[in-house]
């Protein structure tokens, strides 16, 4: 399989999952949460252990966030994929981050950067 191939492969599954987790979350009163992932390709067995812990603290994912290729060391807010999300109009709502700490960031400045985002935003973070 080719790369666009593969693409879009990843893109229409984590699409169907999207659509189910939220109509089943919404159906179960959880309250809507987004997935971050920093990974390479095949990265998404990650994923049900976020989803398990978001369930555990009453959310669900509504969408998955992925940044592949990109180093940990990067600034939250200079990822392409996580950025808009962070901005004061992101693309849905949502009332968490469910993340793997060690994707989300690998400098301290950025857990801090992340934690004050949080506190003034309103949303929960939930890192394992």
């Amino acid at each position: 399989m080719d790369k666009s191939a593969y693409d879009k492969y990843v893109s229409d599954a984590l699409k169907v999952i999207e659509e189910h987790e939220r109509a089943s979350g919404e159906a179960r009163g959880l309250r809507p949460a987004i997935g971050y992932l920093r990974a390479s390709p095949g990265a998404s067995a990650g994923m049900d252990a976020l989803v398990d812990e978001a369930e555990r603290e009453g959310f669900y994912v509504t969408e998955w966030v992925v940044d592949e290729g990109v180093s940990g060391s990067v600034s939250p807010w200079d990822r392409p994929g996580l950025a808009p999300w962070l901005g004061d109009n992101p693309p849905r709502e949502f009332q968490a981050l469910v993340f793997r700490i060690k994707s989300l960031v690998r400098m301290t400045n950025h857990m801090v950067e992340i934690r004050e985002w949080a506190d003034r935003t309103g949303r929960l973070l939930i890192g394992i």
